[in-house]
């Protein structure tokens, strides 16, 4: 938090607030909480050792570790051979196709193994969101139409 009224986020980027900040948190590493939903005013102090490197540090870290690893796990699961190196292409649909950081560590990992990998656009409308539910309602569709494709 640069000054009451003014945070500057990881990306160096500046975010203005239109009422001044509490006090308490001038000059600490915050978090960008929901406000009333999670009981905060949206704006959540860390411990003054946490600086903002170890903070991006430790989210880097976590994402490598749970998203990163979980999807290669998935995708060993879903090839015949049990190595993912055998899938010529993979789309990245749902939350962490949009979190640009996430993706990027996904398909750079999975570009390391040969894989082409890259973010969903769903129904040419909806980016990667939804596509869980769209392949249902057309597969429903399919099934009551006898196996036609739903446009």
């Amino acid at each position: 938090m640069e000054d009451l009224f003014r945070l500057r986020l990881e990306d160096g980027t500046a975010l203005f607030l239109t009422e001044p900040a509490p006090t308490h948190l001038f000059g600490r590493t915050i978090l960008l909480g929901d406000g009333p939903a999670d009981g905060t005013d949206g704006l959540v102090g860390l411990p003054a050792a946490l600086t903002l490197d170890a903070v991006r540090v430790a989210r880097r870290a976590f994402k490598e570790k749970v998203l990163v690893r979980n999807t290669l796990r998935a995708l060993r699961a879903v090839a015949r051979s049990g190595d993912a190196r055998e899938l010529r292409a993979v789309v990245l649909v749902g939350g962490c196709a949009l979190d640009g950081e996430a993706a990027g560590m996904i398909t750079r990992r999975l570009a390391e193994l040969g894989v082409v990998a890259g973010c969903a656009e769903v129904r040419g409308s909806a980016g990667p969101r939804n596509a869980v539910a769209t392949g249902l309602v057309l597969a429903h569709v399919a099934s009551c139409t006898g196996g036609g494709h739903a446009v």
